[in-house]
């Protein structure tokens, strides 16, 4: 069989476990290519998401991140940072949660002394207003982003486009930003609509939030946000089989 050009995009694709043990601990982009190679596909998988990435701003980059590509399948992770409150906007959690740190003495001096106080005042603000209706993207927009990346995509490369549903957040995180667990109902309830309003055969929804019930927070979402190793390999496995059922036909 022929290759498949794969795009994964998303805010929440990285791997909880850091550092890994080896190559066994992979994301389910890494992980994508081994899973069809039985099946005689030769799969170039390229991640664009990036940190704290979120559906609009693939959508600005959406000629160099999905379009030049060509992709034949593209995955969408989206919805969890979208649905957070705006208490901390997103430009702050970037910045004090950035791994791109300067190695100036001042700046040096800063994220030992200042940014992690700085960072614990505005979570304890966020916990307490975190009921309030801000969201980092309203609902109404996260429709109208996330159908018009699709549309795009379908238009002017007619691949598959999957989008996995959004995992439950973890206890950890309802601690820090109570009524979480609301915002990802009410989000997962908007990304369904958009597919089903579409009636494309060729845009599904990739049901795998039913892993964190079946094995639990501690082992899917030790840090109550990302994917383990088994977490990323269950996504995989479920991406895998849509791959091989399209491809098939």
């Amino acid at each position: 069989m022929g290759g498949l050009r794969v795009v994964v995009a998303g805010g929440s694709v990285s791997l909880f476990v850091v550092p890994r043990s080896g190559r066994g601990e992979a994301t389910y982009g890494e992980l994508l290519p081994g899973l069809l190679a039985d099946d005689g596909h030769d799969v170039d998988v390229r991640h664009t998401g990036r940190w704290f990435d979120l559906v609009q701003d693939l959508r600005r980059r959406y000629e160099t991140a999905v379009r030049n590509h060509f992709p034949d399948v593209l995955v969408l992770n989206y919805g969890m940072g979208e649905a957070q409150p705006n208490v901390v906007p997103t430009w702050a959690a970037r910045h004090f949660q950035s791994w791109d740190r300067s190695s100036h003495p001042l700046a040096l001096a800063y994220r030992e002394r200042v940014a992690p106080r700085a960072w614990s005042a505005l979570r304890r603000v966020q916990s307490r207003t975190s009921r309030w209706p801000t969201y980092r993207l309203s609902p109404e927009r996260y429709a109208i982003e996330l159908r018009r990346v699709i549309t795009m995509a379908r238009d002017e490369t007619g691949c598959l486009v999957l989008l996995l549903d959004l995992d439950p957040p973890g206890p950890r995180w309802e601690h820090w930003v109570p009524g979480m667990g609301q915002r990802r109902d009410q989000f997962q309830a908007v990304q369904d609509a958009v597919v089903a309003d579409l009636a494309d055969p060729e845009v599904r929804s990739v049901r795998v939030a039913h892993h964190v019930a079946e094995h639990g927070f501690d082992v899917l979402l030790p840090d109550a946000i990302h994917r383990s190793a088994l977490g990323h390999r269950l996504t995989a496995e479920a991406l895998a089989k849509e791959v091989r059922a399209w491809a098939a036909r």
